[in-house]
């Protein structure tokens, strides 16, 4: 046996290996779920909050609706979760319905993101503002793409004015100038698998603060607004900052919305 025909043997041998490994060896939820890239710029913190209460004196309430897609034989486990709003004296107004869509929607651009097999997908949300005229939902998990070295975190959001059924941008709220206040003067670390250091961090807000791409990475709460920025470690993921509303009047436009968010 030629040298050439060795090297080609060995290959194919080694490929089977490989293939057997992973098919007695799967990628498990707890291992997904646990790693956690730190070092000496970032140090490691807690996860994402889940909250899907609401409260009860609003004139609707919300529902969990699933989308579970399961196939061991193609290493496909899909598993999010996403709320839908139910008035609860009377029909849903058809602003409301096109609120439903638009968190379908986005919940379900999750999906798109990724191949559909060989996948496991875990999401949930996080409702982090909700009146009778505006709510915010946040959606967040895990997604790894059988046989690439580390799964990743992912992240979205939606805000919805709810008396039109429409999305509230971040150029709905604020001025174009809001771009020269977003920094670590006004923006404080929420959530996140990790802390960024300091250099980190402004490098970060200078990245949201400059690209129109991030128009609706932000979520709204009571007294802040909050954003996610991406956070380049090992097993992938992103960082929670928020700001007070009051840090960020000057920029602030005059709109109804203030009044829906702000009690």
């Amino acid at each position: 046996m030629s040298l050439k025909n060795v090297c080609v043997f060995l290959g194919m041998l080694i490929s089977m290996l490989i293939g057997m490994l992973l098919v007695f060896y799967p990628y498990e939820e707890t291992s997904i779920n646990n790693e956690i890239d730190v070092t000496e710029e970032n140090t490691q913190h807690f996860s994402q909050q889940i909250n899907h209460e609401i409260d009860e004196r609003l004139p609707y309430e919300l529902l969990d609706k699933k989308c579970v897609i399961i196939d061991d034989t193609t290493h496909t486990d899909i598993q999010i979760v996403y709320p839908q709003l139910m008035c609860k004296s009377r029909s849903t107004s058809v602003c409301e319905q096109f609120a439903n869509i638009l968190i379908e929607q986005t919940a379900r651009e999750i999906l798109e993101d990724f191949q559909d097999l060989d996948t496991y997908i875990s999401m949930d949300y996080n409702v982090s503002l909700a009146t009778d005229k505006v709510i915010s939902v946040q959606f967040f998990g895990d997604a790894y793409l059988w046989g690439t070295a580390h799964p990743s975190q992912f992240w979205k959001a939606i805000n919805i004015d709810l008396t039109k059924g429409s999305r509230i941008s971040l150029d709905t709220l604020y001025e174009y100038t809001i771009k020269d206040y977003i920094n670590s003067d006004n923006f404080t670390f929420s959530y996140g698998a990790i802390v960024p250091h300091t250099d980190n961090v402004e490098l970060l807000l200078a990245d949201y603060a400059n690209n129109s791409y991030h128009v609706n990475d932000f979520y709204l709460t009571e007294d802040k607004i909050g954003i996610a920025l991406e956070v380049n470690f090992a097993s992938g993921g992103y960082v929670q900052y928020e700001a007070e509303y009051q840090l960020l009047k000057a920029c602030q436009k005059e709109s109804d919305i203030w009044t829906f968010i702000q009690k």
